[in-house]
C-alpha cells in the first residue's frame, strides 16, 4: 500500500493554538510528515503566519494585517503569548525536521517567499500553495523548479481544474475532502497530479480518503492519521 503524507493543518492545531511555533512544534513531535500553514502580507510587504486577514481572533491585538507593519503587529501577543511568527522563523523551525505547505492568501509575497526559499536552502521540502492562480504563476516564473499546489473549494469541471493545474506548473492539487472523487484523484494521477485533501479529523473519513487513493491528509489531529 502505498505512503500516504500526513500533514498537521496549521501545525497541530486541535491540541495548541493554530500557526504558532508551539503548534508547528507539536506537530514535529508527533512525527508528521509535512505541515500546511498560512500567510498574510504586512503594509510594509513582509510575510507573517496568519490564517485571518484580521488579528482578533487569535492575538489580543485588533486590525486588518495589510494595514499594519510587521514592527506594529510584532507589538501583539498570540493567544499563548507568543508573538506572531513571520514565515521565515516558522521555516527556521521546520528545516532538516518536516516539509511544509506555504498557503498564500495575499498577493504581492511571491518575490518575499523566493527570496526565503533560497535564502534558507530549502526548496526540496517546501510546497508554495494558494487558491490565487496568479500567485501559483508569478512564484513559478520567478523560481521554476519551486513545488507549487493549487487548492480550490470546488471543482466544476475537474477537466478544466486538471488542465488549469498543469498549465500553472503546479505539481499537487488540494481540496476539501468532502467535495473529492475517485474520478477525480484519477484523472489527477493520470496527468501525473497528486492530491492532498483536507480537513480530515475522523477516522472513518481518513479511512475512505486512503480507500480512494489520495496522496496527503490535512489535519487538526495529525497523531490520528498517523494510527491509520
Amino acid at each position: 500500500m502505498k505512503k500516504i503524507l500526513v500533514i498537521g493543518h496549521r501545525g497541530a492545531s486541535g491540541y495548541v493554538l493554530e500557526n504558532s511555533l508551539e503548534s508547528f512544534k507539536k506537530a514535529i513531535k508527533m512525527g508528521v510528515d509535512e505541515v500546511e500553514f498560512d500567510i498574510r502580507r504586512t503594509k510594509d510587504g513582509k510575510a507573517i503566519v496568519m490564517h485571518d486577514a484580521k488579528l482578533n481572533r487569535t492575538t489580543n491585538g485588533r486590525g486588518v494585517i495589510k494595514k499594519l507593519t510587521l514592527k506594529e503587529i510584532r507589538r501583539f501577543r498570540m493567544e499563548n503569548g507568543e508573538i506572531i511568527p513571520t514565515l521565515e522563523e516558522v521555516l527556521l523551525v521546520l528545516k532538516n525536521k518536516i516539509g511544509c505547505t506555504i498557503e498564500v492568501k495575499d498577493y504581492g509575497l511571491e518575490k518575499e517567499i523566493v527570496r526565503l526559499i533560497k535564502k534558507l536552502k530549502v526548496k526540496n521540502w517546501v510546497i508554495v500553495g494558494s487558491f490565487k492562480k496568479t500567485v501559483i504563476k508569478k512564484v513559478k516564473k520567478l523560481m521554476p523548479e519551486a513545488r507549487t499546489q493549487l487548492i480550490a473549494d470546488r471543482v466544476f469541471s475537474v477537466r478544466h481544474f486538471i488542465k488549469k493545474s498543469l498549465s500553472l506548473g503546479a505539481s499537487i492539487i488540494a481540496l476539501d475532502y468532502k467535495k473529492i472523487s475517485k474520478k477525480f484523484i484519477d484523472v489527477a494521477h493520470k496527468n501525473n497530479l497528486k492530491v492532498y485533501v483536507w480537513t480530515v479529523n475522523d477516522r472513518k473519513i481518513a479511512n475512505k480518503m486512503r480507500r480512494l487513493g489520495v496522496d496527503g491528509m490535512e489535519g487538526n489531529y495529525p497523531d490520528r492519521l498517523n494510527q491509520i
